[in-house]
């Protein structure tokens, strides 16, 4: 039924822009975190900055870093038409201005991933969408509807509903199994 297909398949993701920026050098600056959000009161285009090098042996050359800069989300969805010079840009802002490392810090190299959709948005019309969803799971049974239009959005709440979907289908199966089908 269209109806109920356009509730389940209504849900918003804001466009994203992934720098993955690596350095040869730091100049002995250390970064010793995952990473941080930059909240929107900041007024910036840089939503948060992982610190992977930190976090992950061999991720880069002694002495550097690698970092992935998330730019642009609900709240600058136009960062997504901005040029790969824009990027360099605002990179450049954000090594010296926001990470305070030394002018002459420059990448040795920049990767520019643009996802016009992203990250999903959990808004108003979520409960028409979980509603939906329920409806169809129980229209057709054995039919699963899993991924990040319901239970969260994070890499947890995939981690715990791949466990949940896992444990139902066996179920599934093993009822049926027992069940003679």
């Amino acid at each position: 039924e269209e109806t109920k297909m356009q509730a389940v398949s209504s849900l918003y993701y804001a466009p994203i822009i992934q720098v993955a920026v690596c350095l040869n050098d730091t100049a002995e600056k250390a970064f010793a975190a995952f990473g941080g959000l930059v909240p929107s009161a900041e007024a910036q285009p840089v939503l948060g900055i992982l610190f992977p090098s930190s976090c992950f042996e061999g991720r880069a050359p002694q002495g550097g870093a690698v970092f992935s800069v998330f730019i642009g989300g609900v709240r600058h969805a136009e960062m997504l038409d901005s040029s790969d010079e824009e990027m360099v840009e605002i990179i450049d802002d954000v090594l010296h201005r926001m990470l305070r490392l030394p002018a002459e810090v420059k990448p040795a190299h920049l990767g520019i991933f643009r996802h016009p959709r992203a990250i999903p948005q959990y808004e108003a019309s979520s409960e028409q969408r979980l509603a939906a969803v329920e409806a169809l799971e129980t229209a057709y049974p054995g039919l699963t509807l899993a991924g990040n239009l319901r239970d969260g959005i994070g890499m947890a709440d995939r981690i715990r509903q791949g466990a949940t979907v896992a444990r139902h289908i066996a179920s599934i199966c093993l009822g049926s199994y027992a069940g003679g089908v």
